[in-house]
């Protein structure tokens, strides 16, 4: 997935238009977005915020995505591996 910073960039402003500053700032922006085996893997930064993720804004990503994408793309949420700094997303 060669356009996964922009494919991202695009799902988070979709997303600031939908979800309140708050919710943005503290559940979307601290994933980090990489390529999947299927699609678009995003790192939670602890097993709690994945849950979060999964649970609230799972359907709003996927829509977002979908929507930059221009097609279905798969999301596996994850956590972060123990010791890995999060990379900034660019957005």
């Amino acid at each position: 997935m060669s356009l996964l910073p922009e494919l991202w960039d695009g799902a988070v402003r979709r997303l600031g238009a939908e979800l309140s500053r708050h919710a943005l700032e503290a559940w979307i922006r601290p994933l980090v977005a990489e390529a999947g085996a299927d699609g678009l893997r995003l790192l939670c930064p602890s097993a709690f915020h994945r849950d979060r993720i999964a649970g609230r804004f799972r359907a709003q990503i996927e829509r977002c995505i979908e929507g930059e994408a221009g097609r279905r793309i798969a999301v596996e949420i994850d956590v972060l591996p123990p010791g890995a700094a999060p990379q900034p997303d660019g957005a």
